[in-house]
């Protein structure tokens, strides 16, 4: 049943994702005045929800038929990225201001964060304080670390074949995390989804991800690295051969193949702010822009961006 479900879940992000473009297509043709040529290449945003709805579908069904794999607070916890998506979907369609997709990006981190218990061991994988203090700190570092991520997945959005790249490094996360904790492990069935949709989006992409499940993805990608640190998390498993196992997996680990993007992202932001540009508008400053303008092709600036992500890990 698990692997049905697994090679399901390729199948129907795959189909849904096509449909999606093909549906855009479809659309555009119809409000053009003149016949479109064969030369014209259209490149249809918002594949990505593709993503959203069939891992949803997965844990949902997982949650209630192999709660071993999805722990029923850990579905709880990871319900409000819906309603970010369903936000930023809106603030899309309504042109609403961009205070409205920040708050609820804060709503949501910190709603996962309470549904989850919190943080209860130091982020850093080490218990320096020994006070209720530490708690506080702790949980308001990842607020603030869950936060930034939902907007470092966003600011990649768009560009072509780059949430390829991105979502290649969260495949690798993925598999990571099977590795370490081969229960509680929502994050197996986002393999697939995430397979499924890059069949469409790797460069040179017919489709791209859209703002909505870039922010979702970095929303799972927060949420999962609280979850490893909180009391939902079942640490203790039996490994043949070596008997009870004490799993413990360090907050900053998830975070560490997102190094290079976060660091891209930041500096960008800072640079922006200096100059007085708005944050919120987009540019043409990233690491991977210059690397493509400098005269490397997507394809190499893609591998070696992915390249430097896997030598921060290793």
């Amino acid at each position: 049943m698990i692997w049905l479900i697994f090679f399901s879940s390729f199948v129907f992000t795959w189909l849904i994702a096509r449909y999606i473009r093909r549906r855009a297509i479809a659309q555009y043709q119809k409000t053009q005045q003149s016949p479109i040529t064969a030369d014209v290449r259209i490149l249809p945003d918002g594949g990505g929800l593709s993503v959203v709805a069939v891992w949803y579908a997965c844990t949902s069904a997982l949650a209630i038929i192999e709660p071993a794999i999805v722990p029923f607070r850990l579905f709880l916890a990871l319900s409000p990225g819906i309603l970010l998506v369903v936000a930023i979907l809106m603030e899309e369609r309504y042109h609403l201001h961009p205070a409205f997709r920040m708050m609820v990006k804060a709503a949501v981190t910190a709603v996962s964060i309470y549904l989850l218990g919190g943080v209860n061991s130091n982020v850093f994988g080490e218990h320096l304080w020994d006070n209720q203090y530490s708690l506080v700190v702790m949980n308001i570092f990842a607020f603030l670390a869950g936060f930034g991520l939902i907007n470092v997945f966003r600011f990649y959005d768009g560009t072509d074949g780059k949430e390829g790249q991105l979502g290649a490094v969260t495949m690798a996360i993925c598999l990571m995390f099977i590795i370490i904790s081969p229960v509680n492990n929502a994050l197996f069935f986002l393999i697939p989804c995430l397979g499924g949709f890059l069949v469409l989006n790797w460069s040179p992409a017919r489709v791209l991800m859209g703002d909505a499940t870039a922010s979702f993805l970095g929303f799972v990608m927060s949420t999962m690295a609280v979850f490893y640190q909180s009391d939902v998390f079942e640490r203790e498993i039996t490994v043949p051969g070596h008997g009870v196992v004490d799993l413990h997996i360090p907050y900053l680990l998830s975070l560490t193949m997102l190094i290079v993007p976060v660091f891209d992202v930041a500096y960008t932001c800072v640079r922006r702010l200096v100059a007085g540009d708005s944050i919120f508008q987009p540019t043409r400053n990233h690491l991977y822009q210059r690397l493509h303008h400098s005269g490397l092709s997507l394809h190499k600036v893609i591998f070696i961006q992915l390249g430097l992500c896997l030598a921060v890990f290793a």
